[in-house]
């Protein structure tokens, strides 16, 4: 399979789209290395956009994927639009600790790099990272160094929440992180959360174990956001998009696409905290969220409440065929589904049960572009065709962008 990356990596490198000459400090690292985690980062956003659209239309055509592309949803953000960073502790010879982010070099090989700030992040991000760098070198925080694994920034580009990822808590470190949020509380205002939790240590964070070891050291317990009329407050710990500056325009193409009607029951799967089916639910009958992650749906029925929705229900489920058997009705009705699966897609059987139901409509989201090919031959395969297809740049530099496809029966 062509790869939508390959394609996209050679169209930055045509001569087509004129870079901007860099600052001498743009995307270096303390080491006057060069960041190379952003393809696109030297480019006009407008000469980005241009090649994404491009880019995507070849991977479309060179997979021999049915359905015509559209015109991709801008980000109002094209650069400091993250709400989500992150950052995690490398150690290196000789007791050295760096707080990095991961890239990957020429030879495939994953290298830490100190970036001082990050063009796709808000400036305030570097400088917290900047602070708790300072910190873990420092004599009161080399045991809290120790231990720690990943820092993590959520919310909004107004209010901040700080997650400090841990894979042990000893005294000694206890203290460092207490003094440590302490002096953050002070410095930054801006933060106004700040939490830790404890799992084993890996390239990955924020597993299902940290759940339940995530305490709270300052601050507000969960994250505001604001959607057109509606008002969301959800667990730091809850799956957020990484651009929230493109929310709002993503919950008004759901909408455009799945074209509600007052008889319509929703099946909202992989919810979250209730977004999409929150923001659709006055224009449907019912909507049935369903979520793993426990937090996530205590913030999506607390969101119902908040917001005086009733005709929605929530599921703690992992979204497989046979939980789904528990919340379908036994007949059939007018149903339509929203999937926004995490990066490795649907589980075996998924896409089989909602063709069975004979679901009227399906709108699948995908982070991952090259899924779609395999996930697409499992629709058409049982009676789907595709209806409308719509990228929109959730990422802007990198080589990632999210993509909707409609599915409707034949």
């Amino acid at each position: 399979m062509t790869t939508f990356a390959s394609i996209f990596h050679k169209a930055v490198r045509s001569p087509e789209y004129k870079q901007i000459v860099n600052h001498k400090d743009y995307c270096q690292t303390y080491h006057q290395e060069r960041c190379t985690v952003c393809p696109a980062i030297n480019f006009p956003y407008r000469d980005e956009i241009s090649a994404k659209e491009k880019s995507f239309l070849e991977f479309w055509k060179k997979n021999n994927l049915p359905g015509s592309p559209e015109k991709m949803v801008i980000s109002p953000l094209g650069r400091a639009y993250r709400t989500v960073s992150k950052r995690r502790v490398f150690r290196g010879r000789g007791g050295q600790v760096l707080l990095g982010l991961t890239d990957i070099s020429e030879s495939g090989w994953a290298k830490p790099v100190d970036v001082k700030a990050c063009p796709i992040e808000p400036a305030m991000h570097a400088s917290i990272y900047n602070y708790v760098q300072q910190f873990i070198v420092s004599r009161d925080g080399r045991a809290l160094a120790d231990v720690l694994s990943h820092v993590i920034i959520k919310g909004s580009y107004d209010e901040y929440w700080i997650i400090f990822n841990l894979s042990d808590l000893p005294q000694p470190a206890n203290s460092g992180l207490n003094r440590l949020s302490k002096n953050m509380a002070k410095e930054f205002k801006i933060i106004a959360g700040l939490f830790y939790t404890i799992e084993e240590p890996s390239k990955y964070y924020l597993s299902d174990k940290a759940q339940a070891n995530f305490k709270k050291l300052f601050g507000k317990d969960e994250i505001f956001q604001k959607v057109g009329e509606r008002s969301f407050l959800y667990s730091p710990l809850a799956f957020s998009q990484t651009n929230g500056s493109i929310i709002e325009p993503m919950v008004a193409k759901v909408l455009d696409l799945m074209q509600f009607n007052k008889e319509d029951m929703l099946f909202d799967l992989y919810c979250g905290y209730g977004l999409f089916g929150l923001c659709a639910a006055a224009e449907v009958k019912k909507v049935f969220g369903m979520e793993i992650s426990g937090s996530a749906i205590r913030s999506a029925i607390q969101n119902s409440k908040r917001n005086k929705i009733e005709n929605i229900r929530f599921f703690t489920e992992s979204v497989t065929a046979a939980s789904l058997m528990k919340i379908f009705p036994i007949e059939s009705a007018q149903e339509l589904v929203i999937l926004d699966p995490p990066r490795n897609g649907t589980n075996a059987g998924v896409i089989e049960f909602l063709a069975e139901r004979r679901i009227r409509k399906a709108l699948h989201l995908f982070c991952e572009v090259d899924l779609i090919p395999q996930e697409l031959k499992r629709w058409t395969q049982n009676g789907y065709h595709v209806q409308r297809v719509v990228p929109l740049d959730m990422f802007p530099a990198t080589e990632s962008i999210e993509t909707m496809v409609l599915l409707e029966r034949n």
